[in-house]
């Protein structure tokens, strides 16, 4: 049977423990959300921090198999490098965290925590003393062929699951870019804006002055399509207004218009896998574009209201 060979029975190890964890992660989070969450960056039953942990924790304490106390510092060792660098990998290439310590008294960056490193080591220990014993007794019940079958199907549903979850991690972390992007342009609009506005009429300088100050996405919209239609209003009732200026009005809100248009174009046409995306994983963050996975959040929550009201 494959899992005689080393590199096999380790995959198998692998395999058995992202599942293990999928379990407990999905029943914990939906205990703590109240509905059902298929939890992890993967779409099958798989949490692959679990599956390299467990197995990552097999290898570092073997060494140590007859010592309680070296097998407990190798689990909390291993495990803590396994999650920071796991961590900061996955940021550099996504620009999200799909885990966040930040709330915890000590950690280092939200990628580490003691209280978790601490938990690693019992888990290590009890995994290595009792779970990992009565999963070897599981494996070696499945027939050779039977199990050689299973491990191919897994394998290949794990491949195919990677790739398209990678592919969605990838247009999730294009679409924050994007966003960033639109949000520093409606940034220089409204400031554009002001000054027209300034220059205009004083009504409009006071009303822009009382007005609230926007500083993500959402409010910048809501302030220039406040800004604009006050001007529009405005605009008949002034005496004299200089044609650069209307024609500066009129381009800031074509360009507007656009942007609008665009962003809310992007999010439509991702919203399902997006949705997905986020309501598997709760309390991602993005350090970057904290502001835009705010934003996304939002949106996505207005596009579902909007299409059960139409239901």
């Amino acid at each position: 049977m494959l899992y005689q060979i080393t590199e096999f029975r380790y995959i198998t190890f692998f395999f058995i423990y992202s599942f293990l964890g999928w379990i407990f992660e999905s029943v914990y989070v939906s205990i703590k959300s109240g509905r059902w969450i298929n939890r992890g960056f993967l779409k099958g039953p798989v949490l692959p921090i679990y599956g390299s942990g467990a197995v990552m924790m097999l290898v570092v304490s073997e060494p140590f198999s007859d010592n309680l106390i070296l097998t407990y510092l190798a689990g909390v060792v291993g495990a803590t490098l396994l999650e920071l660098i796991s961590g900061m990998a996955i940021e550099a290439i996504f620009k999200v965290r799909y885990w966040d310590y930040s709330y915890q008294k000590i950690n280092y960056k939200g990628y580490i925590c003691l209280s978790s490193s601490i938990a690693w080591g019992f888990f290590t220990i009890g995994m290595t003393r009792w779970l990992h014993p009565a999963v070897i007794l599981l494996v070696s019940m499945v027939p050779h062929e039977a199990g050689d079958i299973l491990f191919a199907a897994v394998a290949i549903l794990f491949d195919v699951d990677l790739v398209v979850s990678v592919r969605e991690a990838t247009d999730l972390r294009n679409l924050l870019i994007h966003m960033e992007s639109v949000r520093h342009e409606m940034q220089l609009l409204k400031k554009r804006a002001d000054v027209i506005m300034a220059v205009m009429d004083d009504d409009l300088k006071e009303m822009k002055t009382h007005s609230a100050a926007a500083f993500h996405l959402g409010d910048l919209r809501s302030a220039l399509e406040f800004q604009f239609e006050h001007m529009k209003e405005r605009i008949p009732l002034l005496k004299e207004i200089p044609e650069e200026q209307m024609e500066e009005f009129e381009e800031l809100q074509a360009r507007f218009a656009l942007i609008k248009n665009n962003i809310h174009g992007i999010i439509v046409r991702n919203s399902e896998n997006m949705r997905k995306r986020l309501r598997a994983n709760p309390t991602m963050v993005s350090k970057k574009y904290s502001i835009s996975l705010d934003i996304l959040r939002h949106r996505l929550k207005e596009e579902e209201k909007r299409i059960s009201d139409r239901l």
